[in-house]
């Protein structure tokens, strides 16, 4: 009896300690959302101890934002990942917007739920550019989820889940088609 019982539990750690670090490497819709406001100092500092790797850094201008891209198991051989983190940024108007490409459906319906969860409506949905676009708009975020499908060299689909972040005004202001 007591030997089950230690062989369970030591079973139990191996298991729990090969599952969180999996877990804690990935970002939640919270944390992606808090990631918004912050620098980008704050930014850098929080992806890379999560693990994320920094792939591209371009300076903002007149007629366009800053971005910085970072990259989640990012391959050595070439720019494919499990996930992509996107920071844009305005140093003129002090607007900063993030995205979050998931290639998992799983992290996809994962996303959705906090979103509706977060007390946040469907107000349009449109087929654009060959992707479903949805916008979901809470009290001060409004949430831009586009489901993309691709075919690689080898004729194989791939669906790609993307979720852009931004204030309500900033939507209004540069994206809404009211």
């Amino acid at each position: 009896m007591v030997r089950t019982s230690i062989m369970k539990i030591i079973i139990l750690t191996i298991l729990l300690f090969n599952f969180v670090p999996c877990i804690s490497q990935n970002l939640t819709l919270d944390e992606v959302v808090s990631l918004r406001k912050q620098n980008i100092a704050v930014v850098e500092e929080t992806l890379t101890e999560k693990n994320w790797s920094l792939i591209e850094v371009k300076e903002p201008t007149e007629q366009e934002m800053g971005t910085v891209i970072f990259a989640f198991k990012k391959r050595d051989y070439n720019d494919d990942a499990q996930a992509f983190f996107k920071f844009y940024y305005s140093d003129e108007t002090g607007t900063q917007r993030v995205s979050i490409q998931l290639n998992k459906k799983e992290f996809y319906d994962n996303y959705i739920a906090r979103i509706k969860s977060l007390g946040c409506t469907l107000k349009d949905s449109k087929l654009s550019d060959g992707s479903i676009r949805k916008i979901y708009a809470g009290k001060t975020v409004t949430f831009e989820v586009s489901i993309i499908t691709k075919k690689n060299g080898y004729s194989e689909t791939r669906t790609i889940y993307e979720i852009f972040i931004l204030t309500n005004e900033d939507y209004t202001r540069n994206f809404s088609e009211e």
